[in-house]
């Protein structure tokens, strides 16, 4: 058993859904080994339907920042989720007969909705102050994270990276919560531009979707050795 132990935190009323999505962005400490063990026993115990989503061809977005070409970047970030899944491949292998499906991002860009529902995303950006405002919040607090870790930051490509990377990713989501309606798990604040497509009334039809899951934060406590011990026992 895992020497973690998962906790929610903000997130009321997350188990009245029976359904969970735990998503993965590969590279993340809370995305491997024991935390990821703890993550998946959590999904499984807590959800009658529990499943698994690697954003891993997201990512190409931030090869291609770094000058890396399109078609390269694609590729580069599905090997990434490759190395990823042989990394934990133990423990995917312990929890995956459990788990509903596993999904990797490209299920979703090449889903029948996924252009029309990108394309209304981006409509809705240009055409919806409170959408974009909300959007460019996400896109700031992201790239105030990276200053705060020490990256070198240049502004306006971050800036044009992460607002492709966000708005792709929305419309993504949008497309999950309407296959699934599972609540989101992830180890981290919701995004605002989540909530607003969550709790915006009259939105689009193709932006609907999101009114039915939430977004589940959850944190990781290390077991004390007693602890441990007691529920090996």
């Amino acid at each position: 058993m895992s020497n973690y132990a998962v906790k929610v935190k903000q997130s009321p009323g997350w188990n009245k859904n029976p359904v969970g999505m735990i998503s993965i962005s590969q590279g993340q400490e809370a995305h491997e080994g024991a935390k990821l063990d703890a993550l998946l026993q959590w999904g499984i115990d807590n959800h009658h339907t529990c499943l698994l989503n690697i954003s891993d061809t997201l990512h190409r977005h931030n090869l291609i920042r770094m000058g890396i070409a399109p078609d390269d970047a694609m590729q580069a970030a599905y090997r990434l989720g490759n190395e990823w899944m042989q990394r934990n491949a133990d423990i995917l292998n312990r929890h995956k007969h459990k788990m509903h499906r596993i999904h990797r991002w490209n299920d979703w860009l090449t889903h029948p909705q996924f252009e029309s529902v990108h394309a209304m995303v981006l409509a809705h950006y240009d055409h919806a102050p409170t959408f974009r405002a909300a959007a460019l919040a996400d896109i700031e607090k992201f790239i105030g994270r990276k200053k705060g870790h020490g990256v070198d930051v240049e502004y306006d490509r971050l800036h044009k990276s992460s607002h492709i990377y966000l708005l792709e990713e929305t419309a993504a989501y949008i497309i999950m919560a309407r296959t699934y309606a599972a609540n989101r798990v992830y180890p981290a604040k919701p995004l605002l531009t989540f909530e607003y497509l969550r709790h915006t009334p009259d939105l689009p039809p193709l932006l609907r979707g999101m009114e039915k899951a939430m977004c589940v934060r959850v944190l990781f406590k290390r077991l004390s050795p007693q602890t441990e011990a007691r529920s090996a026992a």
